[in-house]
């Protein structure tokens, strides 16, 4: 029966949200709905979404995904937008169509520390060292056991600190079907 109990507990701390800084994967900046998903351009200025677009509840806090330096924060082409650069990997995790922006250019920042406040959709994105552009939901997609009896109920849900899986890819999937049959005309 111990032995249960304790490949139980393995098994929950595994899949169960850690606190904001203790671990060192990057988390989802701010809980939202994904409304516009990856997209990566043909080519270098070509059209795509270098990002995802969550539909935020106003006002809701915007956490740092990882602990890093603030290499960017203030306004780009009228909207307020920070970028966090993470020493260790190179990354740089970027949001944008903030409301409100609470740390400053060069201040070293923690994981899960609060970075501003959303507006009514924030764009987040994340670019690799070479400066290639990444999806943000494989990025911040869990990395071990999950366990989620009769299936993953959080369909199109993001969380700060939760990466949702399976539901990601199946909302993305979702809304490409449904972007694709606007385009031509047709009723998603």
């Amino acid at each position: 029966m111990a032995g249960c109990v304790a490949v139980l507990g393995v098994c929950l701390a595994a899949v169960l949200p850690r606190p904001a800084g203790a671990s060192t994967e990057p988390l989802v900046p701010v809980a939202g709905t994904i409304v516009d998903p990856f997209r990566p351009p043909p080519h270098p200025y070509g059209p795509g979404n270098r990002g995802v677009e969550l539909a935020t509840r106003p006002g809701a806090p915007v956490l740092a995904p990882v602990t890093g330096r603030v290499s960017f924060a203030g306004r780009v082409a009228g909207t307020r937008a920070v970028t966090v650069l993470d020493a260790t990997t190179g990354r740089r995790y970027s949001v944008t169509f903030l409301a409100e922006v609470v740390v400053r250019r060069g201040d070293l920042v923690r994981r899960g520390q609060r970075l501003g406040a959303a507006g009514a959709v924030t764009h987040v994105g994340v670019r690799d060292a070479s400066g290639a552009y990444l999806d943000p939901m494989v990025v911040f997609a869990p990395r071990g056991a999950r366990l989620v009896p009769g299936g993953d109920d959080g369909a199109g849900l993001v969380a700060p600190g939760v990466a949702t899986g399976t539901a990601v890819a199946a909302t993305v999937a979702r809304l490409a079907a449904g972007a694709a049959l606007a385009r031509h005309g047709a009723d998603p």
